[in-house]
């Protein structure tokens, strides 16, 4: 039997050991493994954050269209309850949830008219409402999101301010005289239409200084009327004055020179409740809206025209604090209150109305049955009407412009962020 070693294997000189090889392959495909994992789990991560994001820009959306809507409701409702309307410069806020809710504030005008628009005297009637919605991460509050909508709503005047007791019998008379002092009327000066005064009227008491010639001028005014000339007479009548207050020949000259036609009335001064304010300094022109200041005026005027100003005395309201000589070339459109004298001895002379919002009355069946209306900005053009319902505004406005009803003015996207006036942001 021929047992042999057998001999061992020579390993050559030029070649390196293998081992460890498959180690490192095994390492690569963990390595490549791991990050297909985790690129598939970042992905689906990613795709959660985006869907949560999603679902807070609606809730946003939501709580900000929740917020115009009880914005627009509160305006409806009388100022003076529990659930009324604060006016302009407050702030209606609102929860929904835990992380949601809304908050609202209220401007005065309207940023897209200026002074070139046909609009721009509607300026102080017009109110800016902003609502902002937003919505939080329960698991991290800090991340939120929100969404503005901002709507234009138009002041709709509903009644007028409270009259005084002596109202109706002050509108039967072009001018009324409300407390008990003489009047003296120089000539140049006219007054057209029924007048009412409580003391002794005197007549031209500068000129003519003449009596002759008093009477003259006097009788000759009512000539030239006869002779179809214009009638410069200061009264056409009827006035209604106290007899026994005047000097005899002023009530002659009166009735026999000018020919106007005079009635005896006792004094009846105003009722209290009738009262000329001491001094003026603001004014609103609804309840919880835009203070105004009120800006004096210089004395004399002469060769000045006093307009109203939409953005800063929109009903033209002036004061001045003392007496005031009214000269050549004045026009006032407006009102001009006086604590003293007000003395026009100038000509071309003329006090002018502001042109204000007509009043709507409650009993209009198309204003009770939707008083807010506007277009939204989605693609088919749906009409969009708020039911309005019994919810109308209804406050008291010192100024006489009167009780405002509120309507939404223009297009308002309520279903389109993305209208002119209705932007959202993340």
């Amino acid at each position: 039997m021929n047992c042999r070693t057998p001999k061992a294997r020579r390993r050559s000189p030029g070649r390196p050991p293998r081992r460890g090889v498959a180690v490192l392959v095994v390492l690569l495909l963990i390595s490549f493994t791991l990050a297909l994992s985790y690129a598939a789990v970042r992905s689906q991560y990613t795709g959660l954050l985006i869907h949560q994001n999603a679902q807070r820009r609606g809730s946003a959306r939501h709580a900000a269209m929740v917020g115009m809507t009880m914005a627009i409701k509160k305006m409806h409702q009388d100022p003076e309850s529990e659930m009324g309307w604060g006016g302009v410069d407050s702030v209606l806020a609102g929860t929904l949830t835990d992380t949601e809710g809304y908050a609202v504030s209220f401007t005065t005008g309207d940023p897209s008219l200026d002074e070139s628009d046909p609009d721009y005297d509607d300026l102080p009637y017009r109110v800016t409402v902003l609502a902002t919605g937003y919505a939080a991460d329960p698991q991290n509050p800090a991340r939120k999101s929100e969404h503005r909508i901002r709507a234009v709503l138009r002041l709709v005047p509903r009644n007028l301010g409270a009259e005084p007791t002596d109202w109706p019998t002050m509108q039967q008379y072009r001018v009324f005289q409300t407390k008990e002092d003489d009047v003296k009327i120089d000539i140049p000066c006219r007054m057209e239409g029924p007048v009412r005064l409580q003391k002794q009227l005197i007549i031209a008491e500068h000129y003519p200084d003449d009596k002759d010639a008093w009477d003259r001028y006097l009788g000759d005014l009512n000539g030239m009327r006869l002779a179809g000339q214009p009638d410069y007479r200061p009264f056409d009548g009827p006035v209604h004055l106290p007899f026994s207050k005047q000097q005899p020949e002023h009530l002659f000259a009166l009735t026999n020179e000018l020919w106007v036609h005079a009635v005896d009335k006792p004094k009846q001064e105003a009722a209290s409740d009738w009262a000329k304010p001491d001094s003026l300094v603001a004014y609103q022109i609804y309840a919880g809206g835009t203070v105004y200041a009120i800006p004096p005026v210089d004395d004399p005027l002469e060769n000045v025209t006093l307009e109203p100003d939409p953005l800063t005395n929109p009903l033209g309201i002036r004061y001045r604090d003392g007496n005031v000589t009214i000269r050549d070339n004045v026009t006032i459109c407006g009102t001009l209150f006086c604590k003293g004298d007000v003395k026009i001895e100038g000509t071309n002379v003329h006090f002018l109305p502001v042109d204000m919002p007509g009043v709507r009355h409650r009993r209009s069946r198309a204003l009770a049955g939707s008083n807010l209306q506007g277009l939204p900005g989605d693609a088919d053009g749906a009409r969009e009407r708020y039911r309005a319902g019994r919810f109308f505004r209804h406050v008291r406005n010192p100024a006489g412009a009167g009780n405002c009803g509120v309507r939404r003015h223009g297009p308002i996207g309520y279903r389109q962020a993305r209208h002119q006036r209705a932007r959202a942001v993340e």
